[in-house]
């Protein structure tokens, strides 16, 4: 389940392949200082990995996100405090002085959709750039990607804002669905992806992610996976 505001229909799935996985996801509601809701923050990120000190990580990794979050909403403080680069900045100095040395890094995706102006805002730490099909139909890569998490605590993230209209669709992944290999050890891949979103854009979220999953079960044909698997799809209300 997500926590997202009323102008926004979601879904969110993670499917470990194995015991621990290194996928983790994280939503919130942001409200402005009288209470009403100005936006919807959601952020995914994979610890490199699969053993409990992967679980360590994404339970540290949440707790941080989590407790800043609280604190800037409980004191009141500017909501450009949760701005994508600012959040991933203070993951990425939080992870690198908890686990110096430890060789810990973390991909991150972190957008914040902002109600009643119809833009999302974004910031990508070397995570799989996300995708954006707009009303032309066609899906858009999220290229602007950066330094991974925990490598370089005094990076500063950038952000990028893009519109967000009725009926547009976000979708965020992991690596596990890109690099899913068939028999042939033929990738999934981008192309996939963007190719089921376009043929599903129509659809509510969970429907764009069953197409999207179909897809996937078909390319492998049988074959296991051999990472987990997470996505996100995000789409606008409206007629």
């Amino acid at each position: 389940p997500l926590e997202v505001s009323e102008v926004l229909e979601a879904i969110a799935l993670t499917m470990p392949s194995r015991l621990v996985g290194g996928d983790s996801i994280f939503s919130r509601v942001i409200r402005d200082k009288t209470g009403n809701p100005v936006g919807t923050l959601l952020l995914l990120y994979d610890a490199m990995g699969h053993s409990m000190k992967t679980t360590e990580i994404n339970g540290f990794a949440a707790k941080a996100v989590g407790e800043y979050v609280d604190s800037v909403t409980m004191s009141k403080m500017e909501i450009e405090m949760l701005s994508p680069k600012k959040i991933v900045t203070v993951l990425n100095e939080k992870l690198a002085e908890k686990y110096e040395g430890e060789g810990v890094f973390l991909t991150v995706l972190c957008v914040l959709f902002s109600c009643g102006v119809g833009t999302l805002t974004y910031t990508c730490a070397g995570h799989e750039p996300p995708f954006l099909v707009d009303s032309t139909g066609k899906a858009s890569s999220l290229l602007q990607t950066q330094l991974i998490a925990g490598i370089d605590p005094a990076f500063h993230y950038r952000e990028h804002t893009l519109p967000f209209a009725v009926g547009d669709v976000f979708c965020v992944f992991s690596d596990g669905i890109v690099e899913a290999e068939n028999e042939v050890e033929s990738y999934y891949g981008r192309g996939g992806i963007a190719q089921l979103l376009e043929e599903n854009r129509e659809g509510a979220p969970d429907e764009i992610v069953t197409g999207v999953l179909k897809g996937l079960k078909d390319h492998l044909a049988g074959r296991p996976l051999k990472d987990e698997v997470s996505i996100i799809v995000v789409k606008m209300k409206g007629e």
